[in-house]
């Protein structure tokens, strides 16, 4: 009998670590994300704070978005052609999530505060989608969100007529509803892979 009972003991026990194993698998199979088109930054690192103010005139902080996917780019209302083109795909993304565009977050922020007060802000995502999010704030302010993010920005001399352009980052930073960077997108990505990307995060 003792046999017997060993037997099922080591039977339980064996068991036991096959379901404790299975659920393992299971979990790090889930925790595997599908293949994305952006740059994915693993491990995922928490999103450094970002706090500003919008076009309104509204303080805004990027801890204050957990709940939704925010994707933040640093442009100017003056850049002639990565910020526009990138506002162009923020718009089409936008129209393209539908319902669930309610789950994410489409922010801009300024690298020419001189030039971009909250009104111009206001003014230029306006013509893009009112519901996007500028925002602008202090030197200081903006310089410690451009150092987190590690975003260098050029005064760039220029012969056009508004005097000066100004060289900065052109990628796309993607945080998810839990507040971590996970992906960036290069610029000139097409629409269709950020928004498939995007839909991973959201769903």
């Amino acid at each position: 009998m003792s046999t017997l009972k060993s037997n099922r003991n080591l039977l339980i026990g064996l068991g036991a670590l096959l379901v404790v194993g299975l659920v393992l698998v299971v979990s790090l199979i889930r925790a595997v994300p599908a293949r994305l088109n952006g740059s994915v930054i693993h491990p995922a690192a928490p999103a450094p704070e970002i706090a500003l103010q919008d076009q309104f005139g509204h303080p805004f902080r990027l801890s204050d978005m957990n709940g939704s996917v925010v994707l933040v780019f640093f442009g100017y209302t003056n850049c002639p052609d990565v910020c526009p083109t990138t506002l162009v795909d923020y718009a089409e993304i936008f129209d393209r999530l539908g319902s669930k565009a309610d789950g994410a977050r489409f922010v801009f922020v300024t690298v020419d505060p001189a030039r971009d007060s909250p009104e111009a802000i206001e003014n230029y995502l306006g013509a893009f989608n009112p519901d996007f999010i500028g925002l602008t704030g202090s030197h200081e302010a903006l310089q410690a969100v451009y150092e987190s993010y590690g975003v260098s920005v050029e005064i760039e001399h220029s012969s056009a007529s508004h005097g000066y352009e100004v060289g900065h980052q052109t990628r796309i930073y993607v945080i998810d509803r839990d507040g971590m960077l996970v992906e960036t997108f290069p610029f000139g990505l097409p629409r269709e892979a950020m928004l498939d990307d995007l839909l991973h995060w959201i769903e």
